[in-house]
């Protein structure tokens, strides 16, 4: 018999992915990207480097899927 806790870890599962960007052309676009990434429903931790047109995201796929990111 699974116990609560094991019911909630699966529940709360978080999926990390990396996005490549194209149009970034100052740090104030990828700051902009990543504030509209981090204020979407379902989405945890957000890195945007302009560096390498990179977005990493941790997202619950319960509650927010890929094409809304």
């Amino acid at each position: 018999m699974e116990k609560d806790t094991d019911l909630k870890r699966r529940a709360g599962k978080e999926e990390r992915i990396d996005i490549p960007l194209t149009g970034m052309n100052c740090a104030g676009c990828a700051g902009n990207i990543e504030k509209a990434l981090k204020a979407t429903a379902g989405v945890g931790k957000v890195n945007v480097n302009f560096a390498t047109s990179r977005a990493t995201v941790v997202f619950s796929p319960d509650a927010v899927s890929l094409e809304a990111l």
